[in-house]
């Protein structure tokens, strides 16, 4: 019989990939002999044979062994070569090869080390805050309804001294009882007060009124809610810098988390993933003027938010009487600085009647006023928010990534292929090849379609 053999041929164990050429030889099979690993006897043949045709089949040679004047070829079957045909015309679901440029899909086998790389970014800083400073707001009623006053604390100084000359007569009782003349609220927060020339007064203004003090800063219902920050920036990742370009799986999780810091709320989870395909994030804070309360809306940009956060920036002061706190506690009675502390005590301690005993029959009329309001004792806020500004005024994204074991993502696309995950006949692919589940029907033995089956779903080469 007629076979053909290579002397300078190579290939990969698992690889379809099939010779050219090659010389012809007569040779006789060495009985017994299986077509599966058979034994051919010759003479001619050099010493360096390393693969063999012959029934239609390809051969790798597995041992030369010289036998008096004669050769003996022993060789064993590779399925892939012989079989190439009704390999690529298979259609199979496919999970890794060389064919794919994907870099956005994860893959598992690239697992994360302990090795943690980090970089944090500055977005910006949150404009009029300081922690040096200390803005105070002042809420009184009014013949409007309520208004609210903005002062530095030179200014408050000069209020709380009002308040302590204040004496019990005649004026002060009305202040105390009659709803339209009432301290409201006082919160202070780290942040400059904004000047100007407005004067707090108790009462109507047009007609019975005190003038507590002038040259302050009347807040606008217009203005009461004021953005302090609003902007889309990048954030910076470390796997930028580990040889891989453009959006790449390495920027998500389980590989790449982020943290997030906002001035008055603390750390919360910035969401790589969903900011994968830019590497950038729209922030937007808003102050409320009055209270203090602090808003962040996150987002890909400013119609696509991904989050909201609150926090505060307020302490409350406790400078009225009965009074409605603006940070979030119920509303009770407060402590009252100055000459009006002790009335307010026994008020809150005794009840009105036994209070206003001595005042005289117009001011115990006003104690049904007092009675019929559901005040509760009020607990101020502690100072936590109005603190954690020293932790920083700044909006800081900071980047984790876990560096994986491989860095550059296509330095095993050869060798291993990339993802693919999805269907297509393996005669469209090309190198490592990959799949899940295959089974190749053949016109072969068990042992060759075993075989087949093995190498697809472990990994072989199409070439």
């Amino acid at each position: 019989m007629t076979i053909k053999y290579w002397t300078n041929f190579s290939k990969r164990t698992n690889s379809t990939k099939q010779p050219t050429g090659g010389t012809e030889i007569t040779v006789r099979l060495k009985e017994p002999c299986g077509i599966s690993s058979p034994t051919f006897i010759c003479s001619g043949v050099p010493d360096t044979v390393k693969y063999v045709q012959a029934f239609g089949r390809y051969y790798f040679v597995s041992e030369v062994t010289h036998n008096g004047g004669l050769i003996e070829i022993s060789c064993t079957s590779d399925p892939l070569a012989t079989y190439k045909s009704a390999i690529g015309a298979l259609y199979a679901d496919v999970e890794y090869t060389s064919a794919s440029n994907d870099i956005t899909m994860t893959d598992p086998r690239n697992y994360p080390t302990n090795q943690i790389l980090k970089v944090s970014t500055n977005l910006g800083t949150l404009p009029t805050f300081n922690t040096g400073a200390s803005c105070y707001i002042i809420g009184v009623t009014d013949n409007s309804g309520a208004s609210y006053y903005m002062m530095n604390e030179a200014k408050f100084a000069q209020f709380t001294q009002i308040l302590f000359d204040k004496s019990l007569n005649g004026e002060l009782t009305r202040d105390f009882f009659d709803m339209n003349n009432i301290l409201i609220s006082a919160c202070v927060m780290p942040r400059y007060a904004l000047i100007g020339t407005d004067t707090i007064v108790l009462g109507n203004p047009a007609g019975a009124h005190i003038d507590l003090l002038s040259g302050v800063y009347r807040i606008q219902p217009e203005d009461r809610m004021i953005t302090l920050y609003e902007d889309t920036k990048d954030v910076v990742y470390p796997s930028d810098s580990m040889g891989t370009y453009g959006i790449n799986y390495l920027d998500a999780a389980p590989y790449t988390t982020g943290i997030l810091f906002l001035p008055f709320v603390g750390c919360v989870e910035l969401d790589t993933g969903a900011m994968t395909s830019q590497k950038s994030i729209y922030i937007k804070a808003t102050l409320d003027q009055i209270n203090g309360d602090v808003v962040y809306k996150i987002g890909l940009d400013g119609s696509n938010i991904i989050a909201t956060y609150s926090g505060n920036c307020a302490a409350s002061v406790p400078v009225t009487g009965t009074s409605y706190n603006p940070i979030g506690a119920a509303a009770g009675v407060l402590g009252v600085i100055g000459g009006v502390a002790a009335f307010a005590a026994g008020v809150a301690s005794k009840g009105a009647t036994t209070a206003l005993a001595g005042l005289g029959g117009a001011a115990a009329s006003g104690a049904g006023v007092f009675n019929s309001l559901s005040h509760k004792t009020q607990i101020n806020g502690s100072l936590s928010s109005f603190v954690s500004a020293s932790l920083g005024l700044s909006i800081t994204a900071t980047v984790l990534t876990k560096k994986p074991a491989e860095t550059a993502l296509r330095s095993y696309q050869s060798i291993s292929g990339m993802p693919y995950f999805k269907p297509s006949t393996i005669s469209n692919l090309s190198g490592y090849v990959k799949c899940n589940g295959a089974s190749i029907s053949i016109d072969g033995f068990d042992s060759d379609r075993e075989a087949i089956n093995g190498y697809l779903n472990s990994g072989f080469y199409y070439e």
